[in-house]
Formats: structure tokens, sequence, C-alpha cells
């Protein structure tokens, strides 16, 4: 496990402890958020190398990794994610149709499927390997295994929910523009640890989810990674169903109920607006 001491993307070593949180998916451990004075990048303290990451993945409460239907929420889950999947393809529609799509950390390959029947050409990327098969599966593709791996140029460049669990931020999204075409587009959805329902459940906001998010974005922080490699955002967009979600997690780690979690998620985007909901979608391409 590693101390953060030192910001790991400016580098900055003027850290600021704001909470302190309990993995409460897995081993019940705790760990501190650190926030960068210089950049406002939120730090997980510490943090599992890559060898050690693997064993906070190993349950069946991960259920982009399991596809587990046990339980009411992870069946809330499913009928959110079928949902969502129509809207992400109306957004990137709105940029490029059927063309070239790589979905960075596509899980189980649920929406890489759904953009695959609507005509794009798909490749994915996946770590974990029993996720991996399963994508391989529904895809009829081969997953690349790490980032590194991946080769070509694409118009579309999706990561839903994967962001937050990458340790290099600096080598990943030098990748990332490598592999983003001309006038393609990065698609990129993270956990807003500046809604109102992060506010409200504090140490107890389940998207927080340490330590398999490693750190916690705040607006600002994308746009200046963004800029760092010639990039800009284009659009922030709201994820509204991620409010009630996390709010029937963050509820359940409290002792709270499902009435109270659904109250709390209407709450909290009716305050957010469009642009400061639960999770954001961030449009990105290039200056």
């Amino acid at each position: 496990m590693n101390q953060i001491t030192t910001c790991n993307y400016c580098e900055c070593d003027d850290l600021t402890p704001i909470l302190q949180v309990t993995d409460h998916s897995i081993t019940n451990e705790k760990f501190e958020l650190l926030e960068c004075f210089c950049c406002g990048l939120i730090h997980t303290s510490p943090q599992p190398s890559e060898t050690e990451i693997g064993k906070y993945y190993q349950s069946d409460n991960y259920v982009s990794h399991s596809d587990t239907k046990e339980g009411l929420i992870n069946k809330i889950y499913h009928i959110a994610r079928k949902i969502a999947l129509n809207r992400k393809a109306s957004i990137i529609s709105d940029f490029h149709k059927k063309t070239s799509l790589l979905d960075i950390g596509c899980g189980t390959g649920y929406f890489a499927a759904h953009m695959q029947r609507r005509g794009y050409t798909v490749s994915v990327m996946e770590p974990d390997p029993g996720a991996a098969e399963q994508a391989k599966q529904k895809l009829n593709v081969d997953p690349y295994t790490t980032l590194e791996a991946v080769q070509g140029t694409y118009k579309t460049i999706t990561m839903w929910h994967v962001f937050e669990h990458v340790l290099d931020i600096n080598k990943t999204f030098e990748k990332i523009e490598s592999l983003l075409d001309t006038d393609g587009v990065l698609v990129l959805a993270v956990p807003n640890p500046e809604s109102p329902d992060a506010k409200l459940y504090k140490e107890n906001w389940a998207a927080y989810d340490v330590p398999r998010h490693v750190y916690h974005y705040k607006k600002t922080v994308i746009k200046q990674i963004a800029n760092r490699y010639d990039l800009k955002v284009h659009s922030i967009l709201p994820m509204k169903m991620d409010s009630y979600y996390i709010s029937m997690l963050s509820e359940k780690y409290k002792g709270g109920n499902i009435l109270k979690a659904i109250w709390n998620g209407l709450r909290s985007n009716i305050k957010a607006g469009k642009h400061n909901t639960s999770s954001l979608i961030y449009i990105i391409e290039r200056k």
C-alpha cells in the first residue's frame, strides 16, 4: 500500500485530509481522502499497488465485473443500465455514427455490445480476466487486457466510470490522446464529489468506493488534465440515474431505507441542475 505524500498528478506536496472513508464493499478497511491544494485532485490514501488492487475487486458485490442480480440494489442497477444504454448511444451519435469506438474498462461488455448492434466497429479493453471473457463471448472480439497494448486510432473513446480506478493519470491521458482520431471525442464519466448527495452523505457517500476509486475528480481537475494534453472539455452532461443508485447504496451503509434514498436522490438532482449531479459525463475533444 502506498501512502500518498505528494499529488500523483501535479506533484505538489500540500495535501489536506478531508474525510476518512470505509471500504464498505469488501474489507471494512479505512482510508483517508487527501485534497491537493495546488490542483484540487482528491486522492485515496493509502493506495493499493497494481499487484495489491485485485483483492479489492474479488466480490460479487462488484456488479460490473460479476453481473450479479442478487439483491434489490443490484436488480435496480441492471434496470438502470438498460435505460442508460440508449442515452449513451444517443450522446455518441451526436458526434459520430457507425464509426470506430474503443470502450476502455468495458466490464462484461454490455455497452460495447449495444454499440456493436448499432453498427459501430467496436474494440474493448478490460483487465479483469473474468469480465473480459464475458465481453469476448458477447462481442466475438478479443479484448485488450492493458491500455498500453491498444493500437490504432478511434473516432470515439469511452470510459464509463473507469477513470476513477486508474492509478497513473498522466500515463493514461497521454495514451488516450495518441489513440484519439483528429476529430475524435473522449466520453468520460466519473462520480462528482461536489454533488449535493456527496455533501449530504459525506463519509458514507457510496461513490467514494475506496480503495477501488483511487482519485475523486472535481470539474476543474478534469479540465486541467484535458488541457495538459492539448484537449478541451466540449460539454458536461448529467447522469441523473446515478443519484438514486448511489443514494440507495449510501443509505445501506448508514442503515437507512430505500424510500429515504429515493427522496435524497430526487432532492440531489433538483439541487444539482444539469452540471452538478452525482456523476457527470465529460465530452472531451482536441483543441
